[in-house]
């Protein structure tokens, strides 16, 4: 329930919901980056409570050589510091992380070897007791160099869907602008020009027509200069 108004879900992603914090579908990056600091904090604080248990049960030593205890808490960190490296393509980072985890393989081996009594036999229980976190540490780097350039990727072509989606979008509505408004204003427009035009024509074709009335056959011409009173009496 909680997931699903963090998430604006109902039943899915159907809207009915607002979405208090993000939407998967949209921030699938993020929603992942929230996951693994929601994850890396629970692991931490279960590290912590491992330390103060073994710290309890069997004193510092324990505390420190312990794969629940300090061992594991370096491992922990070690693989924070190597993602954090990968993410933000830092090969010094990268490097850093995987000196601390080794050291924490290297404790915790310390640690196995002496619980087990030293020895041969105890040099093969440490090994084979030490594998499955080694081996962990191992395949959880090498996918998350994998995951890391995954996610990356697919935000960049999530946010390139978006902005071409916000494109079409505001070309759509340029479209409809350009429907509703200013086509039917150029249409009005182009009308009254082409009323005016036919009524001036008009006009004009009633002022010759009344012009070309009996006794006239032509409109008239430019006027020329005033006759004097002699050269009306002479005539032509």
């Amino acid at each position: 329930m909680a997931g699903g108004l963090l998430y604006g879900e109902f039943f899915g992603p159907t809207g009915v919901v607002p979405a208090l914090w993000l939407k998967p579908l949209d921030e699938p990056t993020r929603m992942l980056a929230g996951a693994l600091a929601v994850g890396g904090a629970l692991l931490a604080a279960a590290y912590l409570l491992g330390i103060v248990s073994r710290w309890r049960e069997g004193g510092p030593g324990l505390a420190v050589y312990s794969a629940s205890g300090i061992t594991g808490g370096l491992l922990f960190a070690g693989l924070a510091i190597a993602a954090l490296g990968v993410i933000r393509h830092l090969p010094a980072t990268v490097a850093a992380g995987d000196a601390v985890a080794v050291l924490g393989l290297g404790a915790a081996a310390i640690g196995l070897h002496a619980a087990s009594g030293g020895g041969g036999a105890g040099l093969a229980q440490t090994g084979v007791e030490l594998f499955p976190d080694g081996a962990a540490l191992i395949a959880a780097e090498a996918a998350f160099r994998t995951a890391v350039p995954a996610a990356v990727q697919a935000a960049v072509e999530h946010a390139a869907v978006r902005a071409l989606q916000d494109a079409v979008t505001a070309t759509r509505r340029q479209v409809r602008v350009l429907r509703r408004h200013w086509i039917p204003t150029l249409a009005a427009a182009l009308a009254a020009v082409d009323t005016a035009l036919e009524q001036a024509d008009h006009e004009d074709t009633v002022r010759r027509t009344a012009w070309a009335g009996p006794g006239r056959s032509t409109l008239p011409g430019p006027a020329g200069p005033a006759k004097t009173e002699g050269e009306e009496a002479r005539g032509p």
